[in-house]
């Protein structure tokens, strides 16, 4: 199934060891460019504690469509994708300029920890930021079903990652420099934009969204992302049940093994079984073939021969039809479905099946995905819904492709490189200075 809720980033607050980008040439606003880090020597060694102290934490570093960004929020990103680089490569990171192996130019060239790190850091401070401010200026503010995911996640990230203990768990906030305020923040954002952001923008399961920008929806995109869709029905004939084909491979591993006749006979006898049904279920399509050609209204005989053949019961939730694209059921049929007119029908021969399929006219409410676990029936619409409000954030001309980013005075040539190298040396001075004293 496709997933009904698409988180814009890494859950950076639910702990999750995953990265928010795919490529790390640059960030997406160009003030933010890394190049990378070169000037550090060997040598050095990572002090976070000192690099930390070294600015206030409310400081702004760089500013978002006028909003500021604190070096409480950076750091803390810092030392999450800090950590991630060290998982996955299974090493600890001592110097900014070092190579990572995690990610390469298209040229092959790796980038520095430096420039992988706060490249990162950046850029989901940014959709953060972007997503946070639009949102709140459209009015969206967070309802019960979200301030309970919250706080179930909160739970969940307790429970499964500190064993219960709540103490640990803000020890761990405190080990990565980030307070609780910062990380439920993170979770409100998430939150906000799966929940109340879009139901605000546009209504619950997508009711505020046009039939006609549904319909645009469902021709398929243009570069590929998802294909037309297309609204079938289908009755199902199995040619054999499951039991019969265990039984049938059952019979053909004992005929190549058999050994005497009783063995030999029951090859036969489930031979003539799977044939007998093949004979009853052909019988069976063409009986709705012919049922068909003979309707005047093809549409209404159509669901009468389903309540009386069907043998796929997956399909009753589809009222209507079931509104398709391609890789949600079988490519035989989709690819039948395709040049069918509507109320036209054809039988497709799928493995273990016949299916008669017909086309009928595409309704904005279609069912496409029917979650048995909930009885909830997410529709054409609401599929559209999401994809628009994908594109509404992260579209070629979306809110986070739209924004503009600078840094704060005085931070024009930040670098981790050179921050925790001044860190370092404020340190060593401060210790010299107490030797002194």
């Amino acid at each position: 199934m496709r997933r009904n809720k698409k988180l814009i980033a890494v859950l950076a607050a639910a702990l999750a060891l995953v990265m928010a980008l795919s490529g790390c040439s640059s960030t997406t606003v160009e003030a933010y460019t890394v190049t990378g880090d070169t000037t550090e020597t060997a040598a050095e060694s990572l002090d976070f504690e000192a690099a930390y102290n070294y600015y206030d934490p409310d400081t702004v570093i760089f500013y978002v469509d006028g909003t500021g960004v604190t070096w409480q929020e950076l750091f803390y990103e810092i030392m999450y994708y800090t950590a991630y680089i060290e998982y996955q490569e299974g090493t600890e990171i001592t110097s900014w300029s070092d190579v990572c192996s995690l990610f390469t130019d298209s040229d092959g060239n790796y980038y520095t920890y430096g420039a992988v790190v706060l490249q990162n850091a950046i850029t989901v401070l940014e959709q953060y930021h972007i997503v946070y401010d639009h949102l709140a200026d459209a009015g969206v503010t967070l309802g019960k079903d979200a301030l309970d995911s919250i706080e179930a996640l909160r739970e969940q990230v307790i429970e499964e990652n500190f064993d219960g203990d709540e103490d640990a768990f803000y020890e761990y906030l405190d080990s990565m420099y980030c307070t609780e305020e910062l990380w439920n923040w993170f979770n409100e954002v998430d939150a906000m934009y799966a929940y109340d952001g879009f139901d605000t923008l546009y209504g619950e399961f997508g009711s505020d969204l046009s039939d006609e920008d549904v319909m645009a929806y469902a021709a398929g995109d243009e570069d590929g992302t998802w294909t037309q869709y297309v609204q079938i029905k289908q009755i199902y004939i199995y040619t054999e049940t499951e039991e019969e084909a265990e039984e049938t491979e059952d019979a053909e591993d004992t005929e190549e093994t058999a050994e005497d006749a009783a063995e030999t006979e029951a090859t036969e006898e489930a031979s003539d079984a799977t044939e007998e049904a093949a004979s009853e279920e052909s019988g069976a399509v063409d009986a709705i073939l012919a049922a068909l050609d003979a309707a005047e209204d093809v549409d209404a005989t159509f669901d009468e021969l389903y309540s009386q053949y069907n043998e796929n019961a997956d399909l009753d939730p589809y009222e209507g039809g079931w509104c398709v694209y391609e890789g949600d059921t079988d490519d035989e049929i989709y690819q039948a479905a395709l040049e069918l007119g509507e109320y036209e029908y054809t039988v497709v021969s799928i493995d273990g099946a016949d299916v008669i399929v017909m086309s009928v006219p595409i309704d904005p409410d279609a069912g496409v995905y029917y979650d048995s676990s909930t009885g909830t029936m997410y529709t054409l619409r609401y599929y559209a819904a999401w994809q628009n409000y994908s594109d509404l954030i992260n579209g070629d001309d979306g809110w986070i492709a739209s924004a503009e980013a600078e840094w704060a005075d005085g931070f024009d040539s930040f670098s981790l490189t050179t921050v925790f190298a001044e860190a370092a040396a404020a340190e060593t001075d401060d210790t010299a200075e107490d030797a002194a004293d």
